[in-house]
């Protein structure tokens, strides 16, 4: 637990890749923020009772439940250093439940293998060094995959449903999940044969959302769940473009597999993807019911966003651009390796050997992304990149290495008011 904290400090103030490979903001202590920082800081005003006309116009005022949670720490050490207090104790919270779920349901082999897999995870560190509501996606995606465990496990009642769907409607309101959750909802139902209960688990998922709309409404604000996005493409199969459609869908594989990778830094990929290939033939270590609904979620996410009509507006959320789309793929991957890698020196000790040692290769190929920041290695910048394409490829270890050495290598908690005469004057893509 104390080399995830590390982790999330070493990838913390001027060294947050969401910040070295975005646009930039400096801060008043010259740690990199992102060109966005003023919506997140709107969300706080908004909680500390500013005017209504400092956050009318902000933009993500629906993913509330992240600021909820969070404005006491930013109002008493400040909006940066108390969210990153947050984000650390949020996410060691979620690493503990993480954790004690997987020793509970499968065993402490299963624990350990998730709780290395979970402690060098690069999506955290991407995102938790920001006060910014996306490293919320973490902890709900844990939350929402366990109730939905919860649900696959108890019998059918419509009081299982009610529970399992308000908190999934909750925690949709930490970031844009709420389509993730309700085609996973409803893949595990049927694969459940429960499709009764998808009737009173939509609405009440939907509800929690719908609420806090209506109250943005009557204070001024109208919002849907990503600016319109989906709105888009449904107007986008009103006149398709044919032979752009047909371009799209023949890039289709190739996206997947890029998505795929950049999404989960490549490495938790790797591993699952591996061990499956070793255990494909034995029935027990298939993927349960609850990693597939999560991953069919997954999948018809992608395939509704880059398998339509070409679209005139939010083209960069297809293709390869915003892998990120696919992070909360990352909690069914894990589970799978930690449930099925547990069980392998039981049964399977010679694949346990060669998973074994992947895993480790895993664990450490990792751990090098998130701290290879500090030490400048070439990797970290890469696959940093490839999970959101803000820089172009073949300049982002450049511009890495350029603002490093303008703003210099500071955690959290260092900071520096004004940069010396000959870094100000540098200038870094």
């Amino acid at each position: 637990m104390l080399l995830l904290v590390l982790a999330m400090w070493s990838n913390s103030g001027t060294m947050n890749p969401y910040g070295l490979t975005g646009n930039i903001y400096p801060s008043n202590c010259n740690y990199l923020l992102n060109t966005d920082n003023y919506a997140f800081s709107q969300q706080l005003d908004f909680f500390l009772g500013a005017p209504i006309d400092v956050w009318r116009e902000n933009t993500i005022m629906r993913r509330i439940l992240y600021p909820f949670l969070a404005h006491k720490f930013m109002a008493r050490y400040g909006f940066e250093e108390g969210g990153f207090i947050f984000n650390v104790l949020l996410i060691v919270f979620t690493f503990l439940g993480f954790v004690t779920w997987l020793f509970r349901t499968y065993g402490m082999r299963a624990a350990t293998i998730g709780a290395w897999l979970f402690a060098s995870y690069p999506g955290i560190t991407y995102w938790g060094g920001l006060p910014y509501s996306y490293i919320a996606i973490v902890p709900a995606s844990v939350g929402a995959f366990v109730a939905l465990s919860w649900f696959c496990r108890r019998k059918e009642s419509y009081l299982t449903t009610a529970i399992v769907s308000t908190v999934l409607g909750i925690l949709s309101l930490a970031y844009d999940l709420l389509p993730y959750f309700i085609i996973a909802f409803v893949a595990l139902a049927l694969m459940q044969t429960k499709w009764k209960q998808i009737f009173v688990a939509i609405p009440l998922m939907a509800l929690p959302g719908i609420v806090w709309g209506l109250r943005l409404k009557q204070m001024g604000l109208s919002q849907t769940i990503s600016n319109n996005l989906f709105d888009v493409i449904i107007d986008s199969w009103k006149s398709p473009i044919w032979s752009a459609w047909l371009q799209h869908l023949a890039n289709l594989p190739g996206n997947l597999a890029s998505n795929f990778f950049g999404s989960q830094f490549f490495f938790l990929a790797i591993l699952f993807l591996l061990l499956y290939a070793m255990v494909r033939r034995d029935d027990d270590k298939q993927p349960n019911v609850v990693e597939w609904a999560w991953l069919i979620a997954i999948f018809t996410i992608f395939l509704i966003n880059n398998g339509g009509p070409d679209r005139p507006k939010f083209n960069e959320y297809r293709n390869t651009q915003m892998a990120r789309l696919y992070q909360p793929m990352f909690i069914a991957l894990m589970v799978y390796v930690a449930r099925v890698g547990g069980s392998l020196n039981l049964s399977r000790k010679k694949i346990a050997r060669v998973f074994k040692g992947s895993w480790i290769l895993c664990v450490a190929a990792n751990f090098s992304v998130i701290f290879g920041v500090y030490f400048g290695w070439n990797h970290s910048a890469i696959v940093y990149q490839r999970f959101y394409e803000h820089a172009m490829r073949h300049t982002v270890v450049a511009q890495f290495n350029e603002r490093l050495e303008k703003y210099g290598r500071r955690p959290m908690f260092h900071c520096l008011e004004k940069l010396p005469p000959e870094r100000e004057a540098m200038n870094p893509p």
